[in-house]
């Protein structure tokens, strides 16, 4: 028993904190139960003001760090603490359980409150507690706010943790972003209502019918009532307006933001009502899915546009239902975002091969109170369970978690180096998929630290180039070699100028670097070509290239390199590209005929007679959609879309015979996705990838294929928590 327990203790002492944590409760449950008691432990630092006994805090949200900078009058805090070793009680689901209280102060402004905490509970020889996390949202003032974070038991164990909140004045003034009637607009009812949504939260309280006006033709005020939710200002006439007649509307500069900007000047504009009252119920026009639709994606959110504007309030979980084929409601939220069409989004993904019907209901009604005159329903069937299975990959002695780094494969290892997480990192590991082993990597010689550059593979050795540090592009680069574990140095003399998000090649003598962004988010329209021989760099042609740009995508065909998409430096997307030849030192212009729509970060893949370009978005609005690009003749393939995964942000690779995509989001900011899909050029068809054993969602991801396997590794999920963990996907 005495060797079993330190076995247990060394466990213990080694892991991270958040494991330490949960052993320990282990630990402290299998020897007794219940809590008391009291005292501090031995093992504290001395004098260590911020720690007594076994406590300990942290701060890790994502508006947090040694220091913050805002506009805003409050931060959103999080991060975990310590469990109680001897008041900690489990498992009842309280957050009292973890017999700790976590609170928070801004001795800035003098104010203090407790966090809300939550425990979590892991499985192991039964139930017991694994982690304790907390949350807290503080205002501010103006100025420095030295915020304290404070975890204690009532044994006397304490953990405290500071950041320093530096709240900026907002000196911004409001905007009108949008009205509804819109400016101009005509045949606008005559019991309807006006709406205005504003840039930003307004105060409440500068609202009223005293800053939002409305004049008839001879200038008369038009009476009515004022109501204000989430930056939308509705102004309700309180008897219907005349017909034909035109009305002014005017938002005064007397509305003010929440801290006090009024608008810069009066916003005006004018509509002209019809010539009789609205009594036209509204229709459904339109439907996502399609009535009657197959291989719906399972995470897919259903949209139902309308035939004129309708109430956003009488849009809810009342009104747009979803049911499965046994008639049994499907949980989720409704909504009618602004000037878009309702949105009903499950509570989690639909089951494979399912029907499912969803219903609008009479209790919608138009802006003038037109209901539905009956309930329109629909129905879809979701995808087929996917094919192919996961597998997980090793975690242990792999990178820190971590995001926007490169992955390249050697033949028999995965090389991860680089990237962004709380820091920059210029250090990585090799995975052996054989032994599901890593192996650290020198770091002498070795760049230094950056996320957003490319790596390539020459075949027996890793190029790493250019990206981005704080405060710094850069274009500079080193090469590793993974047989002797060693950095070699790598010449600037030629090379592009400092960039980040470059494309490169391997040509297989040179690294072709082209394209990317400097400072300013400018995009350059250059590049050079590398040759790891006479470690030394040439030019490459800008007669004839394509037009600067960032976000696009680059392949080596076997003989040339083919660049696609992207933005120009104002963010103006394009569906253009070029061909760059080499041996020649030349380009040659891609059709746009039958070409993707413009878009930014989509897929790129070569066939061995093609390009495959899918997915990517266009700043907003992600894609789903795609084409085939055939270098020989210069022309593009439609690509189908049926059964193809939802529209997302993601990288792809081939794996002999299919483009495979997974994870990814509708954009840095959206929804992240479980369900991926594999694209058969020779079938044009679409198959979707399983969800049992695969990595959590994600996006910042490498994936590269081994030659039996898709290895994604790394990335972030949409709260920003970055991964050093991924999974191995086998097609067959």
């Amino acid at each position: 028993m005495s060797s079993q327990l330190s076995q247990f203790v060394s466990l213990l002492s080694s892991g991270p904190r958040w494991r330490v944590a949960a052993l320990t409760s282990l630990l402290l449950m299998l020897c007794a139960c219940g809590g008391g008691g009291g005292g501090t432990d031995a093992s504290t630092p001395p004098n260590d003001p911020n720690r007594v006994g076994a406590g300990w805090v942290t701060i890790t949200g994502s508006d947090a760090g040694p220091s913050k900078l805002t506009n805003s009058p409050t931060v959103s805090l999080s991060g975990d603490a310590f469990i109680s070793p001897k008041f900690f009680v489990c498992c009842t689901g309280s957050a009292t359980d973890t017999g700790v209280t976590v609170s928070w102060a801004n001795a800035t402004t003098g104010g203090s409150g407790a966090a809300t905490q939550a425990p979590q509970y892991c499985f192991f020889l039964g139930y017991y507690l694994c982690g304790h996390t907390w949350q807290a949202t503080i205002d501010l003032v103006v100025g420095n706010n030295a915020i304290t974070i404070t975890a204690t038991d009532p044994g006397g164990n304490l953990g405290r943790a500071t950041v320093s909140v530096r709240r900026t004045p907002d000196v911004t003034p409001p905007t009108v972003s949008a009205t509804s009637p819109a400016n101009g607009a005509t045949a606008v009812g005559t019991n309807s209502a006006f709406t205005v949504a504003f840039s930003e939260a307004m105060d409440p309280a500068t609202i009223s019918t005293s800053t939002i006006l409305l004049n008839d033709n001879l200038n008369n005020p038009v009476n009515g009532s004022v109501t204000y939710s989430s930056a939308v200002a509705t102004f309700t006439p309180a008897a219907s307006f005349q017909g034909s007649t035109v009305y002014t509307a005017t938002i005064t500069s007397g509305v003010k933001d929440i801290t006090g900007n009024a608008l810069a000047m009066a916003y005006g504009w004018s509509f002209t009502t019809g010539p009789a009252p609205d009594t036209t119920p509204p229709t459904v026009s339109l439907t996502s899915p399609a009535n009657g639709a197959t291989c719906v994606p399972t995470e897919t959110q259903l949209l139902a546009t309308f035939s004129e504007a309708v109430s956003f309030p009488t849009v809810n979980s009342s009104t747009f239902l979803l049911k499965d084929s046994q008639n049994n409601p499907v949980g989720g939220t409704a909504v009618l975002p602004f000037m878009a069409p309702a949105v009903f989004a499950p509570d989690g993904p639909l089951s494979d091969s399912s029907s499912y019907t969803s219903t609008i209901t009479t209790g919608i009604t138009d802006l003038a109170g037109n209901h539905l005159i009956t309930d329109y329903t629909w129905t879809f069937t979701t995808q087929a369970a996917g094919a192919g299975t996961w597998s997980a990959a090793s975690a242990a002695g792999a990178p820190s978690p971590r995001s926007d780094h490169t992955a390249i494969w050697t033949g028999t290892q995965m090389i991860v180096w680089g990237g962004y997480s709380n820091g920059v990192f210029g250090n990585g590991a090799r995975y052996d998929p054989a032994t599901d082993m890593w192996t650290p990597m020198s770091n002498v010689g070795a760049p230094s630290p950056r996320y957003g550059h490319v790596a390539v593979w020459t075949g027996s050795k890793m190029i790493v180039w250019g990206g981005v540090q704080p405060g710094a592009f850069l274009n500079s680069g080193a090469i590793y070699d993974p047989i002797t574990d060693t950095w070699a140095a790598m010449s600037s003399s030629g090379a592009p100028s400092a960039r980040q998000s470059p494309s490169a090649v391997w040509t297989g003598s040179e690294m072709i670097v082209w394209g990317g962004s400097g400072t300013g988010v400018i995009a350059f329209g250059d590049g050079a070509r590398y040759n790891p021989i006479t470690n030394s760099w040439s030019t490459v042609s800008e007669i004839g290239a394509p037009a600067a740009r960032l976000g696009h995508t680059a392949i080596w065909n076997g003989s040339a390199m083919i660049v696609w998409g992207g933005a120009n430096s104002g963010v103006l997307l394009t569906n253009t590209g070029g061909i760059y030849t080499p041996s020649s030192d030349s380009w040659t212009a891609i059709t746009d005929s039958g070409a993707p729509t413009p878009r930014i970060r989509h897929s790129a893949a070569w066939t061995g007679t093609e390009m495959i370009v899918w997915g990517g978005d266009d700043g907003g609005d992600p894609f789903n959609t795609g084409a085939r690009f055939n270098s020989s003749s210069n022309t593009w393939l439609p690509m189908s879309s049926k059964c193809a995964p939802l529209g997302r942000s993601v990288p792809g690779i081939w794996s002999g015979t299919e483009l495979i995509v997974w994870g990814g989001g509708r954009n840095p900011n959206g929804p992240y996705y479980r369900v991926g899909g594999r694209y058969n050029p020779s079938t044009d068809a679409w198959q979707s990838t399983p969800v049992v054993a695969m990595p959590s969602p994600r996006m910042g991801h490498t994936a590269i294929w081994t030659g039996t396997d898709m290895i994604v590794w790394g990335g972030n999920d949409p709260a920003g928590t970055r991964f050093n963990d991924g999974g191995r996907y086998r097609s067959q």
